[in-house]
């Protein structure tokens, strides 16, 4: 089953949300109130691989949907979302997040074939996630096994940082020891003042 999540300040339809996703082989998950890095925090540990996300989130949260947008694209580069609104012209104006990630809210509410579609789109975005998250790990363990051969140049120590980070972010990796993430820039900088310090000291 798809694992998608949604943030919505109303609490009033997600029921019906459910129970339509569900019969589309897709399992909606409610988001809890808090902050964007509880939101953050809350995608990680339920595996979340698509957000719907309700523009106007006023009434339980102190952003809109566009700002949490924002904000999850740096904190969980990859996760696709889709801005619910009944009010596209505001989200595309505030320029925070692209056009076509902007979504017209009636479309949960549909006629069958167009809710389909909806939900093909859907699982597409996650497929997309799924493979991201594969290439991104096999990326990683190769430059790991060539940052173990002493094989990276500086710009692929950089690159391998980014792409921990990307993985940490949603809990695909566990902590690797300082040293392996070390860049042989840092430790010829180390080899180099620990030979003055000892000049120094004679």
């Amino acid at each position: 089953m798809y694992r998608i999540g949604i943030i919505d300040d109303t609490d009033e339809l997600l029921d019906d949300y459910i129970k339509r996703l569900k019969r589309e082989n897709i399992e909606l998950l409610i988001a809890p109130e808090g902050s964007m890095e509880d939101i953050k925090v809350w995608v990680v540990k339920n595996q979340i691989k698509c957000l719907l996300i309700d523009y106007q989130l006023s009434s339980k949260y102190d952003y809109n949907g566009t700002q949490l947008a924002f904000y999850l694209e740096d904190a969980l580069q990859g996760l696709p979302y889709l801005i619910l609104t009944s009010y596209p012209e505001d989200s595309v104006d505030e320029k925070l997040v692209v056009k076509n990630a902007i979504c017209d809210r009636n479309v949960m509410d549909k006629n069958e074939e167009e809710f389909s579609g909806f939900c093909d789109q859907l699982k597409q975005m996650t497929e997309v996630y799924d493979n991201t998250i594969k290439k991104y790990k096999e990326k990683y363990e190769s430059m790991i096994k060539k940052k173990q051969e002493n094989v990276l140049s500086i710009e692929d120590e950089e690159e391998l940082m980014d792409v921990f980070r990307i993985l940490k972010s949603y809990g695909e990796v566990d902590e690797i020891p300082a040293e392996m993430l070390k860049s042989s820039l840092s430790e010829q900088i180390d080899s180099v003042l620990g030979k003055l310090d000892d000049l120094l000291k004679k």
